[in-house]
């Protein structure tokens, strides 16, 4: 499964998922993704009103960016 692809989904970059559904893709509970917004640790998002949105394309990036192809390249990128 790459990472484009949670639980027998597919991430549209072009589409906009509410925070269950990032959560849902992501494998993290929507508290997660709450506490990182607040840590600013998390993936871009899109406030509107209430709620908040992530667009694919930014879910994508992000785990991009956190692919490691072994424990030592993600130490040295952590520094």
């Amino acid at each position: 499964m790459g990472a484009g692809e949670a639980i027998g989904q597919t991430i549209n970059p072009d589409a906009y998922y509410t925070e269950a559904e990032a959560s849902a893709l992501r494998r993290k509970s929507p508290r997660t993704l709450a506490r990182e917004r607040l840590l600013g640790t998390g993936c871009p998002y899109v406030r509107n009103g209430k709620g908040v949105l992530y667009r694919g394309a930014a879910i994508l990036e992000w785990m991009n960016k956190r692919t490691f192809s072994s424990t030592s390249a993600e130490s040295v990128t952590r520094r």
